[in-house]
């Protein structure tokens, strides 16, 4: 694999995201049962295996009739049909529905013969053997005709589609008890910097703990991996090759600080001695610009976030959180993004993309942008209680040196619920 691009100039923020994702592959694939498949994600296209649904059914509780008997409902005496039996959800009524006759239905239960509609039981008057119709009941009323939502063998869901609960659903209503999705990946993570510290062990003068790293590591856990293994390594040659996991044994490898400049900045250099090729070794992007990605020679993806906290939030969120999708089975995938006004002017850095944190609100009245939905940089010094505040970034294109106060913006969401007021 060329290492082309890694020697020197910074690559686009564009052409390092198409470096990263060309680079891999999704996983193979799997079978698993439906009942374990939440959250997994489609190898293949799914079609349904029985027509769905199976027979002419009741879309409410009430009675299956024949409606040209209704047409003179609403006549002063109304329409008198005589209740004949009753069809229940998986015990259906066997005999047909003549002329003046209707069948007691329950929601889902199959129709029987020759009726056409069904009349909810609170639109009737009921009485010991027959009900009373004072209005009209049109053809088709409350029926889903038999394989109305499928037919054997019709496209349901598409590779790279989601499990959630929808799709579980539409999948087991169309006969499916297991599905082929795409194994999960096994990732391995280290953080480097001696002055990292595990949580619960004391902290000497200039020494931290490490929130970034455990943070990536907790959101890449919960998106679903087949195993994640997380440690510290110091700032050592030694101890950063011993880091490296057995090319057999992972899928993804992060590596978290040590990208930067500083004679200490040691991890590109030692990966690039121990067999990675880079092709890339920093971004025009702001933060962010140190990141490297490159590929161990048994394919394995290596993906070198910068350590400062800012930079390896955003890098998690363009990078590492997209890649882990390529191998799951997601050929695109990008933050959600919505259109608003930034509060105030902000600077940007020429020729490299610029990423600010922001909160996201309605505003009610100012400055003739009411109703607009407001974006708020977020400017602090306490870069954790930011995270805590920032529903997602302002995004500045590489062109812009600037953005005015008003002046509409793309924000890309991060988080998974915004305040009612936005949406």
């Amino acid at each position: 694999m060329s290492n082309k691009k890694a020697s020197g100039e910074k690559v686009s923020f564009d052409e390092a995201r198409r470096l990263i994702l060309n680079a891999l592959n999704p996983l193979p694939s799997e079978d698993i049962q439906l009942s374990r498949a939440a959250g997994r994600i489609l190898a293949e296209q799914a079609v349904t295996q029985v027509d769905v649904p199976l027979d002419d059914i009741s879309l409410r509780d009430g009675y299956a009739l024949i409606s040209e008997d209704t047409i003179n409902a609403s006549s002063g005496s109304g329409v008198r049909l005589k209740v004949i039996g009753e069809s229940l959800a998986g015990i259906p009524f066997t005999a047909q529905v003549n002329h003046g006759q209707a069948v007691a239905v329950n929601t889902g239960a199959v129709i029987p013969s020759l009726a056409d509609a069904v009349v909810p039981k609170e639109d009737v008057k009921q009485g010991d053997s027959e009900v009373v119709l004072r209005e009209r009941v049109e053809r088709e009323s409350f029926i889903v005709r038999k394989a109305e939502e499928f037919r054997a063998g019709e496209f349901i869901l598409g590779q790279g589609a989601v499990l959630d609960m929808k799709a579980i659903a539409a999948l087991i209503a169309g006969g499916h008890s297991e599905v082929r999705v795409t194994r999960r990946p096994r990732v391995h993570v280290f953080a480097v910097g001696d002055e990292l510290r595990s949580p619960g062990r004391d902290l000497r003068s200039g020494q931290g703990y490490p929130g970034i790293a455990y943070g990536i590591t907790a959101v890449i856990e919960e998106i679903g991996v087949d195993e994640i293994r997380m440690e510290l390594v110091p700032d050592e040659r030694r101890a950063i090759l011993e880091a490296i996991p057995d090319p057999q044994a992972v899928d993804l490898i992060i590596t978290i600080g040590g990208t930067g400049g500083s004679n200490r900045d040691l991890v590109v250099k030692d990966l690039s001695e121990a067999g990675v090729a880079f092709l890339f070794r920093g971004i025009k992007m702001r933060p962010c610009h140190s990141l490297a990605f490159g590929i161990m020679e048994t394919d394995i993806p290596v993906i070198c976030l910068p350590g400062g906290i800012s930079a390896g939030e955003l890098g998690f969120y363009q990078f590492v959180l997209p890649a882990i999708m390529k191998l799951l089975g997601r050929e695109e995938f990008s933050l959600p993004e919505i259109k608003a006004r930034i509060e105030r002017e902000v600077l940007s850095p020429l020729g490299q993309r610029h990423f600010i944190r922001t909160r996201v609100e309605r505003m009610a009245e100012s400055r003739g942008a009411e109703g607009q939905v407001i974006a708020r940089p977020l400017r602090r010094k306490k870069i954790y209680q930011e995270m805590i505040e920032s529903h997602g970034y302002i995004v500045i294109p590489e062109d812009k040196d600037k953005v005015k106060a008003l002046e509409d913006v793309t924000v890309q969401i991060t988080e998974k619920e915004l305040p009612g007021l936005i949406f």
